[in-house]
């Protein structure tokens, strides 16, 4: 496969760094992918995806130092994954006809099985930008608040009292499914 994603790219060096990214995080960013498609199929439909927007932009990406490198292809991954679960669903709706929206009567239960977690990635990715990135890294890649700051190049501090305002809005949004 990443002899495809080669062909996109016309520099030498530009070819070498690709090389150098797809080693470095095929496996963790086929694991963010996994997380938020939930299918084998899916995720690498997605990363695969991602990988093409990448060998496209290498001119962007070879400007990028390795925090920046990081957090621009983990951004990549999780877009491509999200638009993949986004088609990979209005597919199944188009093939099965079913187009009843779950019930969320029993909150608890919810939690439990898998349309609780889709709904809760749902909810995390309708947020605001200031608070989608940091949402996601913490309650979908179980990143601790040091390893957020980190990677956004944001102060520990703000990544704290950010979390702290997402889970508020989550719990307020739960409750009013209740209703």
């Amino acid at each position: 496969m990443l002899s495809i994603f080669l062909l996109a790219i016309d520099e030498p060096d530009e070819k070498q760094k690709f090389c150098e990214i797809y080693e470095k995080y095929y496996q963790k960013l086929f694991n963010l992918a996994l997380t938020i498609t939930e299918n084998h199929h899916s995720a690498e439909d997605a990363l695969q995806n991602a990988f093409l927007g990448i060998s496209r932009n290498m001119k962007i990406v070879m400007a990028l130092n390795d925090e920046l490198l990081k957090i621009y292809v983990i951004k990549a991954v999780k877009n491509a994954s999200i638009n993949q679960l986004k088609s990979d669903r209005k597919n199944q709706l188009l093939q099965t006809g079913n187009y009843d929206i779950p019930s969320s009567e029993n909150l608890e239960n919810e939690f439990i099985n898998n349309d609780a977690y889709t709904k809760t990635v749902d909810f995390i990715m309708s947020l605001d930008p200031l608070y989608k990135d940091v949402a996601f890294f913490h309650f979908i890649l179980h990143m601790t608040s040091k390893e957020i700051s980190n990677l956004l190049g944001r102060k520990y501090s703000t990544i704290r009292q950010q979390l702290s305002r997402v889970k508020k809005m989550i719990q307020k949004h739960f409750k009013e499914l209740e209703k």
